[in-house]
C-alpha cells in the first residue's frame, strides 16, 4: 500500500493503520481530493474487520489495497493504552468521522452515498445533505452504479449490510470516476439515529472532543 510511505502507522491485529489524530487525518484526505488523481479507498477497521479477515480470503485481499483507519471498540482501547507507550492512539467512528469529514471540506463536493436496498441510503442522503448543505448528496442503489458511469464524484461513501456485498460494490465502483471511496459498513446509521443536536455539536465541538468513542 502506497500509503505506508509517507504517512505513519500501526499495527493492529497485523494490519498497519494510520497513525493519526483527527485534524492529522481530516487534513490527509482533504489534501488528497486537492492534489492527487490516484483513488483511495478507506475502511473503518475494527474488531469485527479483524475476525472476518481470518477466515475471509477475498476480504483479507480487499482491506490490503485499502487505507485503514484503527476503529476498535473499548476493550482494544483499553488494552492499547495499557501495552502502549506514549499518549492514548486515536480511533474513529464512521458516524462521527465522516460527518466531520464533510464539514471539514469547505469547498462544495460531489458526494455519492452508494448502498444495498436494505441500506436506508435515501434517509441518510437526506440527513448528510441537512448537516452539509453545500454538498452535492446523490444517493445510488447498487443496482444503479451503471447508470451513473460517466459521473465524477468527488468522495463515495458505501454503506453496506454485510462484507460480501461490500465487495460486491467495490468491484462495481470501478466503473466510477473517484478521488476517494469511504467504505463504512453500517455504522453511519447511528448518526441518523442521532437526534439533530448532534449534527450541531459535532461542526462545532472541538475535533479532539467530538472523536471520543
Amino acid at each position: 500500500m502506497f500509503v505506508q510511505s509517507f504517512a505513519p502507522l500501526r499495527h493492529i491485529f497485523g494490519f498497519p493503520v494510520l497513525e493519526m489524530d483527527w485534524n492529522g487525518a481530516l487534513a490527509f484526505f482533504e489534501g488528497h481530493l486537492a492534489t492527487s488523481r490516484q483513488r483511495l479507498a478507506v475502511s473503518f477497521f475494527d474488531e469485527g474487520a479483524a475476525l472476518r479477515q481470518l477466515v475471509d480470503p477475498a476480504y483479507r485481499n480487499s482491506l490490503s489495497h485499502r487505507i485503514l483507519l484503527p476503529a476498535a471498540g473499548a476493550p482494544l482501547r483499553a488494552w492499547e493504552c495499557l501495552t502502549r507507550k506514549g499518549s492514548a492512539p486515536t480511533h474513529f467512528r464512521a458516524d462521527q468521522f465522516v460527518p466531520a469529514f464533510l464539514t471539514f471540506l469547505a469547498e462544495g463536493r460531489r458526494v455519492a452515498l452508494v448502498g444495498d436496498e436494505a441500506s436506508g441510503i435515501g434517509r441518510l442522503r437526506e440527513e448528510l445533505s441537512i448537516h452539509a448543505p453545500w454538498h452535492e448528496i446523490v444517493a445510488i442503489a447498487a443496482s444503479e452504479i451503471a447508470e451513473y458511469r460517466n459521473d465524477v464524484f468527488d468522495v463515495i461513501l458505501v454503506q453496506a449490510s454485510n462484507p460480501a456485498e461490500e465487495q460486491r460494490i467495490e468491484t462495481q465502483l470501478s466503473s466510477l470516476h473517484t478521488g476517494l471511496i469511504m467504505m463504512t459498513g453500517t455504522k453511519l446509521a447511528g448518526f441518523v439515529a442521532e437526534r439533530p443536536a448532534f449534527r450541531v455539536s459535532a461542526a462545532t465541538a472541538p475535533l479532539e472532543t467530538s472523536a471520543a468513542a
